[in-house]
């Protein structure tokens, strides 16, 4: 970036930038029943910016006290568990000399041994999964493993102490995730989730006799079916539940998805789906899917799990399978509490009536690897959503007696649709890349239901067909982001950054209140891998503590939101024009600011938190000689790109007196404009800005359009053009983060005139 550079060298001092002291919270709890010992909660827990695993007695003889482990390494997450021999197996996720590694912990007696960090060769390794062979106590351990070119599945065994060298299981599926691992009797299966062609499936392995068979499908047809679980039933059985999605579409535009659990029982190789099509069991669009009539509904987040199935064993060939859901549709997302939900799978397959089974917490977990003895359904939960309030604790629910009945209402207005469009002939020229620079995932706040990381990068270039995208998860919003989900970020953004085909920026949301507008956020683009998290400072909240960062490492900032204020830095490179969210440029400050001297580019980021970047209301065009991370940045830093909200139109605006690629021009009192705009969809009106006021307004047909306007005579100082474009159509109007796809707005980059 040298203009950047050649003007802070110019203009500052070596500075230090501050960051934030880490707020101390738990998260991602697992319940355990321990026979003999008590119930435990274990907690991916986080305090000072380090990461570490907290064991707690919730009930037992040792209730209240708590074992801190892990503290020496560094990013721990994913946990998984094994109770035997009165032995608790810890095995978890960690990062260690930059890749993912495990590392095995023993409890027993109320003491931690010594960790032991499980060979799994020089690739990453992580998210494991346990299960102990019946009859022979093998430990069996599943788990990813990424090496730079195929992320598989593979099995690693140990029986006194000694693991396995890795195994592949997963044959040549290209993309594999979430393996979950039961034993189930004398046999031993795998299921995952993999990912070709934009589709995800569910897939199984049986280990029979010592050896894996081949990957057999769960999951009916290739779709977007993912998050397996897997849970042991006795007799050779076990049940698998995962979540499958379709993608919808409304007479608005607005694309988004309907999620679905699914269930199906496996029995000697044969797969029963359950429930409806597809293996449906309950409907997941409560909380997640925008109700339309009669009146449009908002969407916002949640603090729980809402695709994350679960199952207890009823310890008589059945089980209830699980859900969570938030109790009021369009609740806060730090207000609203959830329900766990739940419907009976008796031993025959049949399935009972959806009921609700509790409410007014979030978070729900059950240990799976206990069987229910009674009607009494032990269950742990969160009470409270930040601060003293975040307790985790235990319910004991009696389904002896009558429970409510689910709501099971539908939202209305949503038909399906099948993506990705044909949109790559959109491109229009060879040299121009679209992309979607505001994305969030499950990493911002914990909220599993706005997407794994690999399925938003999916989603983006296979679905969405973005040629770039940046993920921009919260350094900070209610609660603190963890060293692991800083680090799991880095991850995924460095595995789907393939030059030339698809490009990741490294991101993420300053997240601040500031004290003078009420919000000043900003999305960072990151021109290398930060190891730690940057943050605001806890003594202030202002934007200028971001800069002094942003000047010292060569970042980039966008601002966003209806409200910023800008500092006087050039990081401070680019504002947002539209988002799913608003279209922001029409409410007047950005063209207040403009009037005021500022100094910026205009870039589209949809600000998507519903799993769909790229289909969620705005882009960034930019024209690029190369796909590359440094071509983009470069690019972004100069200001050379346009914004538009959601549809693909190009425009491109020019001053005769411009040098090529600059945005400052002066000279003669008339200055003569040309305008080209090539879209993919037809055009109503083209207009011409001068310092915030319409100069020019043309009525345009077609899909495109070129125009050389010769300005009247400018008063003397600098003044300030931009170009823009509306579609021949009209968008309605949504709440929150709901908004047509692809909007009927584009704007022009900025250019500035100066008269001698």
């Amino acid at each position: 970036m040298p203009k950047i550079n050649e003007e802070l060298r110019k203009r500052h001092k070596t500075v230090s930038g501050q960051l934030n002291q880490y707020g101390p919270h738990e998260a991602w709890f697992t319940l355990i029943e321990w026979p003999g010992e008590g119930v435990f909660v274990l907690a991916e827990a986080t305090d000072s910016g380090h990461d570490f695993l907290r064991l707690r007695a919730l009930e037992g003889n040792r209730k209240g006290d708590s074992i801190e482990f892990a503290t020496q390494y560094r990013a721990n997450c994913w946990p998984a568990f094994h109770v035997s021999d009165q032995r608790l197996v810890v095995i978890h996720t960690c990062w260690e000399n930059h890749c993912w590694q495990l590392v095995e912990h023993a409890i027993k007696d109320g003491k931690l041994g010594a960790s032991k960090r499980i060979p799994t060769g020089s690739h990453h390794a992580f998210r494991p999964s346990l299960a102990v062979e019946e009859g022979s106590g093998v430990m069996h351990l599943v788990h990813t493993q990424y090496d730079e070119i195929r992320q598989s599945v593979v099995h690693q065994s140990a029986h006194g102490g000694a693991w396995s060298t890795p195994l592949r299981i997963s044959a040549e599926l290209p993309y594999c995730s979430r393996p979950e691992v039961v034993s189930c009797d004398t046999e031993l299966f795998a299921v995952w989730d993999s990912y070709q062609e934009g589709a995800y499936d569910v897939v199984a392995s049986g280990f029979v006799s010592g050896q894996w068979s081949q990957p057999f499908r769960i999951s009916s047809a290739p779709g977007w079916d993912l998050k397996p679980s897997a849970y042991s039933l006795g007799g050779g059985r076990f049940l698998v539940l995962w979540v499958k999605r379709f993608d919808v579409r409304c007479d608005g535009g607005v694309i988004d998805q309907h999620h679905y659990l699914c269930a199906a029982l496996v029995e000697e190789g044969q797969v029963q789906l359950l429930g409806g099509e597809h293996g449906a069991v309950a409907d997941l669009a409560h909380g997640m899917l925008a109700w339309l009539q009669p009146e449009r509904e908002a969407i916002w987040g949640y603090m729980g799990r809402r695709r994350h199935p679960l199952a207890k064993p009823d310890g008589n060939g059945g089980a209830w399978l699980l859900w969570e859901r938030k109790e009021q549709r369009d609740g806060g997302t730090g207000h609203v509490f959830g329900q766990l939900c739940g419907r009976n799978l008796s031993f025959d397959g049949q399935l009972g009536a959806p009921l609700a089974l509790a409410q007014g917490a979030l978070f729900y977990d059950v240990d799976p690897t206990i069987p229910m003895t009674s009607d009494v359904l032990l269950v742990g939960c969160l009470e409270g959503h930040i601060g003293a309030e975040r307790k985790y604790s235990v319910r004991r629910l009696d389904l002896s007696k009558p429970q409510e009945a689910l709501d099971l209402s539908e939202p209305e207005g949503w038909q399906r649709v099948k993506l990705p469009r044909d949109i790559r002939t959109d491109r229009l020229d060879q040299e121009l890349y679209w992309g979607d620079l505001h994305v969030h995932s499950m990493l911002s706040t914990g909220d599993d239901a706005q997407g794994e990381p690999d399925e938003i990068y999916h989603y983006a270039r296979d679905i969405a067909r973005l040629d770039f995208m940046m993920m921009t998860d919260n350094d900070s919003y209610m609660l603190d982001m963890r060293e692991s989900e800083w680090r799991q970020g880095l991850f995924f953004a460095e595995q789907f950054n393939k030059p030339g085909r698809f490009v990741t920026l490294l991101g993420f949301e300053w997240t601040c209140a500031d004290d003078t507008c009420g919000v000043n956020h900003r999305s960072v683009v990151l021109p290398g891998a930060e190891p730690d998290i940057p943050r605001w400072p806890g003594t202030s909240r202002k934007v200028e503590y971001l800069v002094k960062l942003a000047e010292e490492k060569g970042w980039l900032l966008h601002a966003h939101h209806q409200k910023w204020r800008l500092a006087d830095s050039p990081v401070e490179v680019n504002v947002e024009a539209a988002s799913g969210w608003d279209i922001y440029i029409e409410h007047g400050d950005i063209f207040r600011a403009l009037n005021e001297g500022g100094r910026f580019g205009l870039v589209g980021g949809s600000d998507c938190h519903r799993r769909n970047p790229g289909l969620c209301g705005a882009l960034t065009g930019v024209r690029l000689k190369t796909l590359s991370r440094e071509a983009l940045i470069d690019a972004l830093s100069e200001r050379m790109q346009f914004a538009t909200s959601g549809s693909r139109i190009v425009v491109n605006l020019s001053i005769e007196e411009t040098p090529n690629g600059a945005d400052t021009a002066s000279g003669r009192e008339m200055p003569v404009l040309s305008v080209s705009v090539k879209s993919s969809v037809p055009m109503r009106t083209l207009e011409i800005i001068r310092d915030g006021e319409v100069v020019v307004s043309k009525s345009v047909e077609g899909k495109s359009c070129e125009l050389t306007w010769t300005d009247a005579p400018l008063s003397p100082g600098q003044h300030w053009y931009l170009v823009r474009v509306k579609a021949n159509f009209d968008v309605t109007p949504y709440p929150a983060n709901l908004v047509c796809a692809q909007g009927n707005l584009a704007w022009s980059r900025p250019l500035w005139y100066e008269l001698l």
